[in-house]
């Protein structure tokens, strides 16, 4: 059986999340996590790059899903009488659906993961996986009048918007080069010409959304993670473009168009 938390279990969980970004944040200041373009093709002891997606990100979506089973919120979706609470679950397992199922698809011949960096993050998307499914299925009850508050309507839409910023963005990266090709390539047109990162600069503003949507503290700290941890990936992309092409646009910002 599922283990019923309290709220404060949950926010306890919540703050091993904020602690986790913050200690990823000061480490970023002496080293590069070795993920992606970062990795070493000999690793030894290292997870499939596509495998490597699919195993650490599936728990935010599973764990969650499972628990939406055997909960009501299965009966409200057959009986077309939503909850607030069950819209918001759904907003974040779609995300992870399809960063789970669909994206690896799309990755193309990379660097192996390490292990020691996989690891953490399957541990922290099965954490937050069940803090975002128990939280709004067992503890916290919305009213059917927040489908019409200022949050949930601007939440929702800072949602969508980042959704599709982040889906679109995600695509063009990994079709930027054609079959056969190796190496880097300057990702050029759409929001690519005013920052190196708008796949990152999407999640942020989803998860954002998200938090607002939610306007809880579990979703805040699922917030505050994405932006510190992928904000921090974004400089040190940002800074790899520099380093490796003298033609890298100058007036290119790294995550938020002509701040930063």
């Amino acid at each position: 059986m599922v283990p019923n938390f309290n709220e404060d279990q949950l926010h306890f969980c919540a703050w091993l999340i904020i602690g986790l970004a913050v200690f990823v944040f000061i480490t970023s200041f002496c080293m590069t996590l070795p993920y992606g373009r970062y990795s070493p093709y000999n690793l030894k002891f290292g997870v499939n790059a596509r495998l490597a997606w699919v195993l650490q990100e599936c728990p935010s979506f599973l764990v969650p899903f499972a628990m939406f089973l055997i909960s009501d919120g299965m009966r409200e979706i057959v009986s077309l009488d939503v909850s607030p609470n069950v819209v918001l679950l759904l907003m974040f397992m779609i995300h992870y659906f399809r960063r789970s199922f669909i994206y690896p698809l799309w990755i193309r011949k990379t660097a192996p993961s390490p292990f020691y960096t996989f690891l953490p993050g399957f541990v922290v998307c099965t954490i937050n996986g069940y803090m975002q499914g128990q939280y709004h299925l067992h503890v916290r009850r919305y009213p059917k009048e927040w489908f019409h508050s200022l949050q949930f309507v601007f939440g929702s839409f800072l949602f969508l918007l980042g959704f599709v910023i982040n889906v679109h963005s995600d695509y063009f990266l990994t079709h930027l080069r054609k079959p056969g090709e190796t190496g880097h390539k300057i990702p050029r047109g759409g929001l690519f010409e005013y920052i190196s990162c708008p796949n990152f600069f999407g999640e942020i503003v989803e998860w954002g959304g998200y938090w607002l949507a939610s306007s809880s503290f579990v979703a805040f700290a699922f917030f505050f993670n994405t932006l510190v941890v992928i904000g921090t990936r974004a400089c040190h992309h940002h800074r790899f473009y520099q380093e490796k092409f003298e033609d890298y646009p100058k007036n290119r910002k790294a995550l938020i168009p002509f701040i930063l």
